[in-house]
């Protein structure tokens, strides 16, 4: 009885132990390497990746250094991103660990990317959580264009600006960074009147300017990438110079002595003759009156055309066989008016029964660019019973002047809006227009 007993308590023993060891070999794990640097189920605390911007990955992970896997090998494991610090552009293959993009990514929006990883790992004895960081830095690539900051930069100046003056400062930016953002500017109209520096985009005038010759001047700038293998370059823009219209000229006349001849006696309103003085500023400032300084201008008149008339010939001082010389002025309407003059003989000669020139000889001045159409002088007649020609051969088609039959004002004759060049008409011209040239008048029969 005793035998039996022993052996029943030692065969329980044996089912116990049999039982026990089987339930220890089912949960066994198997400790990580020594070697490994595990930390909180990690294979590392840390891990990298570079990327390229705007490359599609899409369909490839991100090459993350080292491998993002588990310490342990005998575990099931999920693989999570911190919600604290996803974004829409990463995911994780939660069996994997594998990296991915929704899209490409952008140096220019963001150039490094923290992103902390989560693992949870489940064995027999429960879970066990960890967490790693993942740094991705975004390479840049050359992908933008420059782009300047004004499609048309706009500066008003006077026309007496000084040579030096500083009108302005272009720029550009380029949304890329470091060597693929460097840039200089170019200047793509070289006739105007500014030096662009090419590394700052500061403008300066180096020229003299005349709103009488340009009124406003458009010049085209770009920017262009220096250190990149593309060299892209910017859309045009516009630097438009606008000039301001200054008084700084003075009337000038088309002679500096007028010699006009009377037949006593003379009478009210009749005719002495004609001055003319041109003014190359514009608007107001190239509007010109006319006055005739004393004594004479008690009996004579002048009037905005420049036409001179006795304006009252009972005056004691007009007498025949006597010369009236005097001085004729021009003003123009500037708020500080500017002057010219010019000597005005006047002669009253008795005994003429024919026509005749008030004047022997006649010579003009033209100021270039003047107008097609624009009145070059007058010449008259004691007689209004006359008609105006130039001699016929004046009157070939490249001749540049007429002569209007009644009443002797000749004008320049130039195609529209092509005003009168010194060189062109001086050079081709000049042995057609000397003062002997002058018309003849005829009586008509």
């Amino acid at each position: 009885m005793a035998t039996s007993s022993c052996i029943l308590v030692l065969t329980l023993a044996l089912g116990f132990l049999t039982v026990t060891e089987s339930k220890v070999l089912k949960t066994s794990t198997t400790p990580a390497p020594r070697d490994s640097p595990c930390v909180k189920g990690f294979s590392a605390s840390k891990y990298t990746a570079t990327i390229s911007e705007n490359v599609n990955y899409q369909l490839t992970p991100v090459p993350v250094s080292p491998e993002i896997r588990a310490c342990r090998t005998d575990t099931k494991v999920v693989y999570d991103i911190d919600p604290a610090t996803s974004s829409d552009v990463f995911f994780i293959d939660n069996r994997t660990g594998s990296i991915y993009m929704t899209h490409p990514l952008d140096y220019e929006s963001t150039s490094s990317h923290r992103i902390d990883l989560l693992i949870q790992e489940t064995h027999a004895t429960g879970n066990d959580d960890g967490n790693a960081l993942l740094i991705i830095d975004v390479l840049d690539v050359n992908d933008n264009k420059p782009v300047m900051t004004q499609p048309v930069y706009t500066v008003h100046i006077s026309e007496s600006s000084v040579i030096g003056l500083r009108l302005l400062t272009v720029s550009a930016t380029d949304a890329d960074s470091g060597n693929n953002a460097v840039v200089k500017y170019i200047l793509d109209t070289p006739s105007c009147p500014i030096r662009l520096d090419t590394i700052t985009g500061e403008v300066d005038l180096i020229q003299e300017v005349d709103y009488e010759l340009v009124h406003q001047y458009n010049c085209v700038v770009h920017a262009q990438e220096t250190l990149t293998r593309e060299r892209f370059s910017s859309k045009q823009s516009t630097i438009v110079i606008k000039l301001h219209d200054v008084n700084d000229n003075s009337p000038s006349f088309t002679s500096d002595m007028y010699d006009f001849v009377m037949t006593w006696p003379p009478t009210n309103g009749i005719y002495v003759g004609k001055v003319t003085a041109h003014d190359k500023d514009s608007g107001e400032f190239g509007r010109v009156n006319y006055t005739i300084e004393n004594p004479v201008d008690s009996f004579l008149s002048i009037d905005q055309d420049g036409a001179i008339r006795v304006k009252d010939a009972s005056v004691d001082v007009l007498q025949k066989n006597r010369n009236y010389t005097f001085l004729v002025m021009a003003r123009d309407h500037g708020k500080n008016p500017r002057m010219g003059q010019s000597l005005v003989l006047m002669r009253m000669i008795e005994g003429y029964n024919r026509w005749f020139f008030y004047n022997s000889s006649y010579r003009f001045q033209i100021p270039e660019n003047t107008p097609s159409n624009a009145e070059v002088g007058l010449v008259t007649v004691n007689s209004s019973h006359v008609k105006y020609s130039f001699h016929q051969k004046y009157t070939d088609k490249d001749f540049p002047f007429v002569i209007t039959q009644d009443g002797g004002s000749i004008r320049l004759n130039t195609p529209p809006n092509s005003p009168v060049d010194h060189d062109g008409l001086h050079n081709s011209s000049s042995s057609r227009w000397q003062p002997q040239t002058v018309s003849r008048p005829y009586t008509p029969t």
